[in-house]
């Protein structure tokens, strides 16, 4: 099932809601993220709900990878695609029950010209 949100805000953490048309087990998903080459996305925490219920949250526990970006030493991924970034979660498979909405905590941040450099000590 594909659910759309709009409004990326970069600099703050923000909570990003998925509701679902009918109920459904999850396990993995896919984040398709139009968003222009460096920009650094952090997926903080995933709430499930089911009925207006938390039901589930899931935040270190996760494991994430992008498709086309890379992944940083501090949890950020840093985002290269021209034609914007799809990022794979997987969940771990305990606790799950069927929901029907998905909330994702997620900070986009565009990095400074002084930023340190993203990927460790340059050479």
């Amino acid at each position: 099932e594909i659910v759309g949100n709009t409004g990326l805000q970069l600099g703050d953490h923000n909570n990003y809601d998925f509701p679902l048309e009918k109920p459904v087990n999850i396990h993995s998903m896919r984040l398709h993220l139009g968003v222009v080459p460096g920009v650094l996305v952090r997926v903080n925490q995933i709430q499930f709900y089911r009925g207006g219920k938390l039901t589930s949250s899931f935040t270190k526990e996760m494991a994430l990878m992008s498709w086309s970006g890379y992944h940083l030493e501090n949890g950020d991924i840093l985002l290269t695609s021209l034609d914007g970034e799809i990022i794979d979660l997987y969940l771990p498979r305990k606790n799950l029950t069927e929901v029907d909405r998905i909330q994702i905590n997620i900070r986009f941040e565009r990095p400074g010209l002084g930023n340190p450099f993203p990927c460790g000590t340059p050479p």
